[in-house]
């Protein structure tokens, strides 16, 4: 009886295994997916390993990389932030900030 079991068991993993291996094969709308998931995987691990990896190692490189190009990043962002615990207060600032009618970005907390 155990035997018995264990061997339909063992048969039932059998055909399962072998039915995955032929999954690909049988449905092609699912191996190509699959392929492509596989391509995907390959191509996000060279990356990885070829770009963002050295890049996050060679500090040095980086650094000299932003000092040598320090004149594209010089834009500056100025944003103001409002705490404001009532609706009456949200539309007094709102009121304030539409008023003044200029680009700085807000954001309100609400508490």
């Amino acid at each position: 009886m155990i035997i018995d079991k264990a061997y339909e068991q063992f048969v039932k993993d059998m055909l399962k295994e072998y039915e995955i291996s032929q999954l690909p094969i049988k449905d092609k709308d699912f191996g190509d997916l699959m392929q492509e998931y596989y391509e995907g995987l390959m191509l996000f691990e060279i990356t990885n390993n070829e770009v963002w990896q050295k890049a996050s190692k060679d500090s040095v490189g980086l650094i000299n990389f932003f000092n040598e190009n320090r004149k594209n990043y010089t834009q500056r962002i100025s944003f103001s932030t409002f705490q404001y615990n009532d609706s009456k207060t949200y539309k007094k600032i709102n009121e304030i900030i539409e008023q003044k009618n200029n680009r700085q970005s807000y954001r309100f907390i609400d508490s």
